[in-house]
């Protein structure tokens, strides 16, 4: 190399390794950019195992953990066609994979029940006939009702608080699209209902029935 005057000032080694070969003094950084140039240095590739690993311990979605809550079941105002409101607790019963009610948790006999197979929509706020009237009464609180509608009646429900309402209309939909990763929309059961319980599925008057039918629309598109 040739030298310049700025060397004269330098320190015998300064100048004794800028008169040699570059291969004598990278140290073993050949190929690492060079900053004098604006290069960024190079990142190693992510640890894909590690990604998998952190994916493989993410929380599930909050859709199944309320699935989960619709099954533990829980207490709710149930509005009657007669504009009465009654303490119901309601639960989805996997055996015959539907919502059921009844007076109390521990209370066996089943009042009422609507199999998931007949379910035509779920929906927030009043929008049925049983719930329109329900309107007239100081109890209600549109907030927080909400209702299951079938072909032939709907269950018409007021929850404790909004976020109750939330998690169990969310978990409903949620069995509901299991149900139809299942079965289809043939509308069977998933098994015969027993005697006992066919009686307790009451039909309303046409009068008080919802043709709502959105969510069931919305999952034939997908």
């Amino acid at each position: 190399p040739r030298l310049s005057g700025d060397m004269f000032g330098m320190l015998p080694w300064k100048v004794a390794m800028m008169l040699q070969p570059k291969a004598e003094y990278t140290m073993g950084l050949d190929g690492y950019p060079d900053p004098a140039h604006g290069k960024a240095p190079t990142m190693a590739a992510p640890d894909m195992a590690a990604a998998v690993a952190k994916s493989s311990t993410a929380p599930a979605p909050r859709d199944l953990s309320d699935a989960t809550t619709v099954r533990s079941g829980a207490y709710f105002i149930k509005w009657c066609r007669n504009g009465k409101p009654k303490k119901r607790f309601i639960t989805y019963d996997e055996q015959h994979d539907a919502i059921v009610w009844k007076n109390t948790e521990k209370n066996g006999s089943i009042l009422g029940l609507i199999p998931l197979a007949k379910i035509q929509d779920i929906c927030t706020g009043a929008k049925t006939p049983v719930l329109f009237k329900a309107r007239g009464s100081p109890k209600f609180r549109e907030d927080r009702a909400w209702s299951i509608i079938a072909a032939d009646r709907t269950l018409d429900l007021q929850a404790e608080s909004v976020a109750q309402q939330h998690s169990w209309v969310t978990g409903l939909e949620a069995r509901f699209k299991l149900h139809v990763q299942q079965y289809d929309f043939d509308g069977k059961v998933k098994e015969p209902l027993p005697p006992k319980l066919e009686r307790q599925q009451k039909t309303y008057p046409d009068k008080f029935r919802s043709d709502q039918c959105g969510l069931r629309s919305k999952l034939k598109k997908l």
